[in-house]
């Protein structure tokens, strides 16, 4: 009888800490997104980085596929921001080289 009061408890303990888990990473992994305007350096690393050292990724759409090659330059995009945890991505929809 000991050894199933053992068993319940430890199969309750198992449950608790596997949902607790869950709910903490579904936290970890909610998205927001907003429209903006950035304007930023294009790096190597398909990024776009501001004067105040923000990083955004450049998501995968036509204009995006442009910015990647103009490496080096500062351009002003409009588009979405999706952040995914500390990382921000950014679905360009334009965007025009800087001054």
């Amino acid at each position: 009888m000991e050894g199933v009061v053992r068993i319940a408890i430890l199969g309750v303990t198992l449950l608790l800490f596997v949902f607790s888990t869950g709910f903490a990473a579904a936290d970890e992994g909610e998205t927001q997104e907003k429209e903006v305007s950035i304007t930023g350096i294009v790096t190597e690393n398909f990024q776009i980085v501001t004067d105040k050292e923000e990083i955004f990724e450049i998501g995968d759409t036509t204009e995006g596929d442009e910015v990647v090659r103009m490496v080096g330059e500062k351009v002003k995009v409009k588009g979405t921001v999706t952040t995914y945890g500390e990382t921000r991505f950014i679905a360009i929809e334009s965007y025009e080289v800087a001054q």
